[in-house]
């Protein structure tokens, strides 16, 4: 997989999830290990954990490279 692919990925996973006061979604990949990084203008709520969990899951499913 592209990396060009990859973000595409990551972008549609992650859209309508993005609220108010989120400044940066910021990820990094190697192997079988994706970490995503949420950056926040404010303190993050259960809303925000939640929306990161959802994307989360959809990336893993398109990505089945990723164990964890």
């Amino acid at each position: 997989m592209s990396e060009a692919d990859l973000k595409l990925i990551i972008l549609t996973s992650f859209l309508g999830a993005i609220k108010e006061g989120v400044r940066a979604i910021a990820y990094d990949y190697s192997g079988d290990l994706i970490s995503i990084y949420g950056y926040f203008s404010r303190d993050p709520n259960d809303d925000d954990y939640d929306a990161i969990d959802v994307a989360v899951t959809e990336i893993m499913a398109s990505c089945p490279q990723f164990q964890r």
